[in-house]
């Protein structure tokens, strides 16, 4: 992704910037268009362009990207929840932006090899990442969240491969995922129409995991977030590597993979906490 092809020939400086002063409570910073909490060992990445509608440009899918590479590296982390501030988590690409640009070719190609990146920090990382979904989640709104783990969706959300309603194709591994989510009959509806889907829909499509009412979108995010990270470590990356490597292996080379998994696990100290406490009766305490 963003070092496995030269950069086109108008740069455009992705420069980290320092974590900004917090703006809620519990460690908290951010990056331009983004802001970051830590909720215990549940970190928040957070779009916060609300003024407008959290649309991505290239500042911020920068900071998007970096705040999960950064998220990824911290051992204090042990979840992640991906959210927007404000009344959409994204209404897509900042065509403003876009349209600005004094070489949109070079522009749009930056802007979506930044988000392949991000979504590949999701996919490696050892962590479980949740999405919290509400307003409007439209092109690469929606392409954000679909390497999540689990996908929370409030009420009222409306959500859509709107790519093609202004002359785009998608970015970020949009034509990738999408088809092994809902199916290729579906994935052809949704991207050669742009038509929206209700929250409902997308959880009879695949496309999120539960829908909740609005105003428990977060308390709901933040206590799966907190279950998950009192949960086993080494188990649940192991898990995760294993679900994205099935994506593209045959059941004979994917069984060998399960098989050394499984094996290195029993030989773990996870595995010796989880089966005590089982015989025990007792909860587990995982480190």
């Amino acid at each position: 992704m963003r070092s496995s092809h030269p950069r086109s020939q108008v740069p455009y400086t992705r420069t980290v910037l320092p974590h900004a002063v917090g703006v809620m409570g519990g460690g908290t910073g951010g990056r331009a268009g983004i802001r970051v909490e830590d909720r215990g060992a549940v970190r928040w990445v957070v779009l916060d362009r609300p003024e407008r509608l959290n649309a991505l440009d290239l500042p911020t899918a920068t900071a998007w990207t970096d705040s999960l590479a950064e998220a990824a590296r911290e051992a204090s982390v042990r979840a992640v929840v991906l959210a927007g501030e404000g009344r959409a988590f994204c209404s897509g690409g900042d065509l403003k932006a876009f349209r600005e640009a004094p070489d949109r070719h070079a522009y749009l190609r930056d802007v979506a090899d930044t988000i392949g990146s991000g979504v590949l920090e999701i996919k490696s990382m050892d962590k479980p990442v949740i999405a919290a979904v509400h307003g409007h989640a439209m092109g690469v709104g929606l392409t954000l969240f679909l390497p999540c783990d689990l996908k929370l969706a409030a009420t009222g959300t409306r959500m859509g491969m709107s790519y093609v309603n202004v002359g785009l194709s998608p970015g970020g591994g949009g034509t990738w995922m999408l088809p092994r989510m809902v199916g290729t009959a579906r994935a052809w509806e949704m991207l050669m129409l742009g038509e929206t889907v209700t929250a409902e829909r997308a959880l009879r499509l695949g496309l999120v995991t539960q829908v909740v009412p609005h105003e428990h979108l977060r308390g709901e995010a933040q206590a799966l977030g907190e279950r998950l990270a009192r949960g086993p470590r080494e188990a649940i990356a192991r898990i995760k590597r294993l679900l994205w490597a099935s994506l593209e292996s045959s059941l004979e080379d994917h069984l060998p993979r399960e098989e050394a998994a499984i094996a290195d696990a029993a030989a773990g100290a996870e595995f010796e906490e989880g089966s005590r406490a089982f015989l025990e009766k007792r909860a587990p305490r995982f480190g």
